[in-house]
């Protein structure tokens, strides 16, 4: 059951047999491990990439790898703008010009369809271009270094996450590849 919000963390506790969220959570995962309870798995789910030391988080292969996760979230802004309430002064000022962007761009009877075209798997929208950047990247993505990666995922455990279910991003046979050798 997917539980980002107090009710349905609530509600995965009574009824559900575990949590999974994305890797994006304001707040950390502390605070759902603990509506959730102790013994019920929580997994994290993460669009992901391996950088090479140097390469930029918003250079053109993670841009293509990764960016479409973090144009998703800024998606969901758009859709269910009560999101905006729990970010950080800096993200909530960006989100909140990228949806007034959206909204003066698309039609409100074509919204929800555009923004779902290419969901996860490319960047659709010219205000796209401006979100994907290395800060977002790190936030919305699983995205880094190996041993950034690994340090993240040390992170989460420490948080209570039991597993992280990684989806390779871009070219996907070779990111997989990648993904395992930086976390196995």
């Amino acid at each position: 059951m997917s539980c980002r919000g107090p009710r349905a963390q609530a509600l995965a506790a009574r009824v559900g047999d575990g949590a999974m969220t994305g890797v994006f959570l304001p707040g950390g995962f502390r605070g759902l491990r603990s509506a959730i309870g102790p013994d019920a798995p929580l997994v994290v789910h993460a669009v992901g990439a391996v950088a090479e030391e140097g390469e930029p988080l918003d250079g053109p292969r993670l841009r293509s790898a990764v960016g479409p996760v973090v144009a998703v979230a800024f998606h969901a802004f758009c859709e269910q703008p009560w999101r905006l309430s729990g970010l950080d002064d800096g993200l909530r000022d960006e989100a909140g010009r990228y949806v007034a962007s959206v909204e003066r761009a698309l039609p409100s009877g074509r919204r929800h369809q555009e923004l779902h075209r290419g969901h996860l798997v490319e960047l659709v929208l010219p205000e796209d271009d401006a979100v994907v950047r290395d800060e977002n990247v790190r936030r919305f993505a699983f995205c880094g270094t190996r041993e950034e990666l690994r340090a993240r995922a040390e992170r989460l455990a420490a948080e209570g996450v039991d597993e992280l279910a990684v989806q390779p991003g871009g070219d996907v046979p070779a990111e997989l590849e990648r993904l395992a050798e930086a976390l196995l």
